[in-house]
């Protein structure tokens, strides 16, 4: 499977997102389904976060930087580093984060811990699904920016003489259409720094690649984990392309 190795290397996080057709289900219904494979999830971190966000959805936060979202059309699973501060008396604080690892690393985690979360939840109950969605979330230094965005903005601040400053932009593209699918990306890119000492100058982006299904399938968990590495080999070809400037904007 290709890599999208600049991700790799500039801590990006990843969603992974399913869509389906509406499936009513109760939060606590869908609690008492989650509860096995949840409990052996929380035995490491004894720290688990549940929502109840609306009479048919619910958030899992499991303590270790992993968290869910199951509700009557979606099913999404993410990673995020958090920051835990230490305390002692008479010492400055201590601030640590999860241990860095790769973007791929953490896709293929949270990809098979939401299928398993998939499995647990519609066993009984089959899903026809409309949308698989894989997302990055990264933020870099200005100076530090891959050619391909650095394309991206330079291509958006051509009609200025001196560029661009800040930005806040979304794009989103059909990057190829099916008979059953066609296949979009949306590309958030963000800068906005002011000259103050407190300010953090980074340029914020999202990558939130998607297939779309013309006709909701039909998915098994088996069919599903399928669907999924093809997605993801699918993403990462384009997330190369576009880090790699070799997108043409002429």
């Amino acid at each position: 499977m290709a890599s999208p190795l600049w991700l790799d290397k500039l801590r990006a996080v990843p969603i992974i997102g399913f869509r389906f057709t509406p499936l009513y289900v109760s939060n606590t219904s869908l609690l008492d389904l989650a509860q096995p494979i949840v409990n052996r999830w929380i035995e490491a971190t004894h720290k688990p976060d549940i929502r109840f966000d609306s009479p048919t959805q619910l958030t899992l936060d499991v303590g270790n930087g992993y968290s869910f979202i199951a509700g009557s059309e979606l099913l999404n699973g993410q990673f995020n580093y958090r920051a835990k501060v230490t305390t002692t008396p008479n010492q400055d604080p201590v601030v640590t984060t999860n241990p860095a690892e790769p973007y791929t690393d953490l896709v293929e985690k949270v990809s098979e811990q939401t299928l398993q979360l998939f499995d647990a939840l519609y066993k009984k109950s089959p899903r026809r699904l409309r949308r698989v969605g894989i997302v990055a979330n990264t933020a870099f230094s200005p100076d530090k920016v891959v050619p391909g965005v650095q394309s991206l903005i330079d291509h958006l601040g051509d009609p200025w003489v001196n560029g661009l400053e800040n930005y806040n932009s979304m794009l989103s593209v059909v990057l190829q259409r099916r008979d059953t699918w066609h296949e979009k990306c949306h590309h958030t890119i963000r800068r906005d720094h002011v000259e103050d000492e407190s300010s953090v100058d980074q340029v914020l982006l999202t990558l939130d690649w998607q297939r779309v299904y013309v006709e909701p399938e039909a998915v098994s968990l088996q069919k599903l984990r399928q669907i999924v590495a093809q997605c993801t080999t699918d993403a990462y070809k384009y997330f190369e392309t576009f880090g790699m400037g070799d997108l043409k904007y002429e």
